[in-house]
């Protein structure tokens, strides 16, 4: 499980850290700035967020509305001294409200609850992206059939796992006018995709709200996930080779030789 907490009091931070250390079953990042929270949650899987309420600029109630929109299976618990925000707080679904001072119990408390509420995978699910693409389910690879629904399910991986269907709908037809006759054709590769990959037992890695389309990265293992977390073995694996059958990967390739 990954969890963030997000507080702008050095001193608080200081005090979760010393809290949660050695807590098993759970990998912790924290933040004292909830914009670079908001970022790192672009590009990285989160199971759980403690966030504080009062923080400037950006609070943690409009900072938990902003993550769930990135990925609504998300599970916030507010961090705070004012009970006055508890209302608030569970208007955005938030699964806990601690009142500091806390204990660690009180963080335990809800990691079990989250544990009961993540989702069961129930196949292995592997996407290889270097140098071309591929997907395997238990050890055996799946064909897609139409070469559009591999392209349109690697541009999602190749995008972070998280892209708005206008800019997918775009990267797949970059030669066609944004028109409701190209956004028909959008949505029904989108849809034959989803009924693919349901049909190999694993239609819950996909998923979609009114704009995005986006991929559980908690559900899949991924050679450019891995990439863009800095583990070793990516990095060595990786030779200049990215999805090379698709001619819009160059631009993530430049991006590549400064992000390794």
């Amino acid at each position: 499980m990954k969890a963030i907490y997000v507080d702008d009091e050095n001193l608080a931070l200081s005090l979760f850290c010393r809290i949660t250390e050695g807590l098993g079953g759970v990998t912790f990042e924290v933040f004292g700035d909830p914009g670079g929270a908001l970022s790192y949650a672009e590009t990285n899987p989160i199971d759980l967020a403690f966030l504080d309420i009062e923080m400037p600029d950006l609070g943690g109630i409009e900072l938990a509305k902003r993550l769930k929109e990135l990925d609504p299976n998300i599970s916030v618990v507010f961090v705070t001294a004012y009970a006055k925000y508890a209302l608030d707080a569970f208007g955005v679904d938030a699964i806990g409200y601690l009142l500091k001072p806390y204990l660690r119990e009180d963080i335990e408390k809800y990691i079990e609850k989250k544990k009961h509420i993540l989702p069961v995978y129930r196949k292995s699910v592997r996407i290889q992206t270097m140098p071309d693409f591929h997907l395997f389910v238990d050890g055996a690879e799946i064909r897609l059939g139409n070469t559009k629904y591999a392209e349109m399910l690697a541009a999602i991986v190749a995008s972070g796992g998280s892209v708005s269907s206008s800019n997918l709908s775009f990267l797949l037809w970059e030669d066609s006018a944004l028109t409701e006759k190209t956004m028909n054709a959008f949505r029904v590769a989108f849809s034959r995709l989803k009924s693919i990959l349901e049909g190999n037992g694993i239609g819950y890695i996909l998923h979609s709200d009114k704009t995005t389309r986006y991929l559980d990265k908690n559900a899949v293992s991924c050679d450019f996930f891995d990439l863009l977390d800095g583990k070793e073995e990516a990095i060595k694996s990786y030779k200049g080779f990215f999805l090379e059958e698709y001619a819009w990967s160059e631009s993530i390739k430049e991006k590549l030789k400064i992000h390794i």
